[in-house]
């Protein structure tokens, strides 16, 4: 079973999200794609998957920025800006119906940066972030990672391009994050060995964002 609710965004963008397991008893989630990785591939499902066999309501959101022109026609730093902006936005307009429940916020890529500008807005007290290939280069994600101050797991893999940055000191120091570095695998989740490398890499992420998840809904 499922449902549609649209978000607005800045500059007249909007937000399509497809609620599976509506009104789940254990808490929310949004999954924030990518821009060419959405909810429907593999990391994505699986962790959408994860979170309802847990009992929790997901939002798989459909952002615009794919099909959308005058973002395009952005500078890459004015993207940016737009990014977090809409990020600020979208919590706004998610509210947190359920404040004793946790609120899992979940980014990809793209959506990392979106939920970059989520932490920098101020998170709800029941946030828990999970950060998958997040964009750190040439971006002020790090800086705002370290500033959310909530419960937070992360995954890279060992050929993605921000792997540098989170091998680092001030990575390693971000309060309260879990990290799983997988090796072979790249930013859209693909192992240098071929398909079946790359489900051995899916199964790793699975098991780790599992473990993580039955921790934070155990408290």
């Amino acid at each position: 079973m499922t449902e549609q609710v649209t978000f607005a965004l800045g500059g007249g963008r909007e937000a399509l999200a497809e609620v599976r397991n509506p009104g789940g008893a254990a808490g929310r989630a949004v999954l924030l794609p990518g821009l060419s990785y959405g909810c429907d591939k593999p990391l994505l499902a699986e962790l959408s998957r994860e979170l309802q066999r847990r009992g929790l309501e997901v939002l798989e959101m459909r952002l615009p920025y794919g099909a959308d022109a005058g973002f395009k026609a952005l500078t890459r730093e004015a993207q940016l800006v737009a990014l977090a902006e809409d990020g600020r936005a979208l919590l706004a307009g998610l509210g947190n119906p359920a404040p004793e429940k946790p609120l899992v916020l979940a980014g990809k890529s793209l959506g990392t940066l979106m939920l970059g500008g989520m932490a920098e807005a101020g998170l709800p007290e029941n946030a828990r972030l999970i950060w998958l290939t997040p964009s750190l280069r040439n971006t002020a994600l790090l800086r705002q990672m370290r500033a959310a101050g909530r419960p937070a797991f992360s995954l890279i893999g060992a050929r993605d391009p921000s792997v540098d940055i989170t091998r680092s000191l001030p990575f390693s120091q971000i309060e309260g994050l879990s990290h799983l570095e997988v090796g072979g695998m790249d930013h859209a989740w693909r192992h240098m060995d071929g398909d079946e490398a790359s489900l051995r890499g899916l199964a790793q992420a699975v098991v780790g964002m599992g473990r993580w998840l039955d921790g934070i809904l155990e408290r």
